[in-house]
């Protein structure tokens, strides 16, 4: 048994057959599962006309998203190694033997290569993340994560991890592979690099207020999960992290004023807002003052009608 690639995929067609032709010839790989996102597109009728030996093929009857679609297909897999791989990116030659054989040469529970970005034809790539360049253990490779993403988890993992990590999470629709990546790091023992890249295509799609929403949610719990473990040394850069979400707070309130938003949305992430254990210092006063105004414009107000009636800017 080597490594099952698992690709969530929703109306990919156009990148389809790239992704799974730079995984079918790795020698490393066993199985590739594609769980499908009910596409509307030709998605699922490339992956039958492939014919691919290595390929099970998971119809779902809807969206549910890239994370809870890895979440079974792993339920699927007999292998003790995985590989997560978006449906609209693809690998060069290799990488996920070279991740294979690193993670098993040097014991590591996650095994990643470089990541580069590419245009939406797969060309004009340019370094985005490095690979690690030493071995590091899972609290390190988690506060890689808070400032910019300075790691990625796209390569071979141990499937054992996955199910350790998952087992602390819970899904809530948007950003969920986020929140979820930092967890398979945070209880990794060893994270190291590979030779070998994940290619990431830049797609450009528009951003709704419920993915905003769902964002800043992610951005929180990871800032909560961070707080809990520092020892002090990150406490400047997890307060200026609180400051940014306090801004992007005041701004989904505005929109959700402005249109027909969900006021108890707002409620909720405040309340995540105010439960981060990090102090308030004099440099803060601003960020400090617009969450008690957010705090007060929520307060005893309903979600749906009552905003509803309020004209959207400029009307």
């Amino acid at each position: 048994m080597a490594v099952t690639v698992i690709i969530p995929n929703y109306n990919n067609a156009p990148f389809l057959e790239q992704c799974i032709a730079s995984v079918r010839a790795d020698d490393a790989v066993t199985a590739i599962i594609i769980y499908d996102n009910a596409s509307q597109d030709a998605s699922v009728d490339i992956v039958r006309r492939l014919d691919e030996p290595k390929v099970i093929l998971i119809e779902g009857n809807s969206n549910i998203g890239a994370a809870q679609a890895r979440h079974h297909a792993v339920e699927r897999c007999t292998t003790d190694y995985i590989y997560f791989l978006d449906g609209d990116d693809f690998l060069d030659p290799g990488t996920v033997q070279a991740a294979y054989d690193a993670a098993r040469r040097f014991d590591l529970d996650l095994a990643i290569p470089d990541m580069v970005r590419v245009d939406i034809d797969g060309t004009g790539r340019r370094r985005f993340v490095d690979r690690p360049d030493v071995i590091l253990n899972g609290k390190a490779a988690f506060m890689m994560t808070i400032d910019g993403w300075k790691i990625h988890p796209m390569g071979v993992m141990r499937r054992a991890l996955y199910i350790e990590a998952s087992r602390q999470f819970d899904f809530h629709g948007f950003s969920d592979d986020e929140m979820l990546t930092r967890y398979m790091l945070l209880y990794a023992s060893r994270v190291g690099g590979a030779e070998g890249a994940y290619n990431y295509r830049v797609i450009e799609k528009p951003a709704t207020l419920a993915k905003h929403a769902g964002q800043l949610r992610t951005e929180l719990r990871v800032l909560a999960l961070a707080a809990d473990l520092d020892s002090g040394s990150n406490e400047a850069v997890l307060r200026r992290l609180r400051n940014a979400a306090v801004r992007a707070l005041a701004g989904l309130l505005r929109r959700t004023l402005m249109g027909s938003g969900d006021l108890d949305m707002v409620r909720s992430l405040h309340a995540d807002l105010n439960r981060l254990p990090l102090p308030w210092k004099t440099p803060d006063l601003p960020y400090r003052v617009a969450a008690t105004i957010v705090k007060l414009a929520v307060a005893g107000r309903r979600s749906g009608t009552d905003v509803g009636n309020i004209p959207p800017r400029g009307k």
